[in-house]
């Protein structure tokens, strides 16, 4: 799953620049969270592995926790940037879709890993 989130993650910039470029940074910052989960399963690739080499836990392991962080990370930027928003609706439906995107995202990613190392 390591290119579909590299594409992810460039998808997402190019909608970063696309807010810049239209003159809408708050829009911009917005899309920055959605990166966190699919960036950080990309850098848990060398470290999953670095910390397996160091310690006793399997790599597997360590790179769902590293996932994980990627999700924890996501809510952290997420309920830093609902501020952006002024209307109600607008914050609960942001961080529904972002959070459904980022839920998903992670669960899949998981899984895979499971999969792939079962």
């Amino acid at each position: 799953m390591i290119v579909e989130c590299i594409a992810i993650t460039i998808i997402i910039l190019a909608i970063f620049f696309v807010f810049l470029r239209s003159h809408k940074p708050k829009s911009a910052l917005s899309t920055i969270p959605l990166i966190s989960v699919p960036a950080m399963h990309i850098l848990g690739f060398p470290i999953s592995r670095w910390i397996g080499a160091i310690s006793s836990a399997k790599v597997v392991d360590a790179h769902i926790v590293m996932d994980i962080i990627g999700f924890l990370v996501f809510i952290i930027f997420t309920s830093i940037f609902l501020k952006h928003f002024r209307s109600t609706k607008t914050k609960v439906g942001y961080f529904v879709l972002s959070g459904l995107f980022s839920i998903t995202l992670t669960t899949i990613l998981i899984l895979n890993l499971l999969g792939s190392f079962a």
